[in-house]
């Protein structure tokens, strides 16, 4: 669960025998108050339980929820990065984070915890 003003976001989990991927949304500054079920077009990540979804905050990806790692169907554990963002005209749409080769690629995980922190660059490293 993931809050993404004015919304309450839940992705994927687990339909009590397979792990999920939709994306649900809650407006709560607006009544009459219900989940609404998003449909998001393009390329979307695979189902998956046991994630970790944090809000960032600065940047380019300001107001993009991302999501990594978690469990598939197959017990898995994945080390994938996916951003969920919602535009102006309100559709809502998934990007892939890019895989930088020259870095280690990060762990597959699961059970984890996420938060996203901001540090603004120095001028020494301009």
């Amino acid at each position: 669960l993931t809050y993404c003003k004015p919304f309450l976001v839940v992705f994927g989990g687990n339909t009590g025998s397979e792990p999920a991927n939709d994306v649900w949304i809650l407006n709560i500054g607006k009544a009459p108050f219900a989940w609404n079920k998003v449909e998001c077009k393009g390329e979307v990540p695979e189902s998956r339980v046991y994630h970790s979804a944090a809000l960032c905050q600065t940047g380019r990806a300001q107001n993009m929820i991302v999501i990594f790692g978690g469990r598939n169907q197959k017990q898995v554990a994945l080390n994938d990065t996916w951003g969920l963002r919602r535009h102006t005209d309100g559709r809502w749409d998934w990007v892939r984070a890019p895989q930088r080769l020259d870095k280690e690629i990060q762990t597959a995980r699961f059970s984890h915890t996420s938060c996203l922190l901001y540090t603004s660059p120095s001028p020494r490293d301009s």
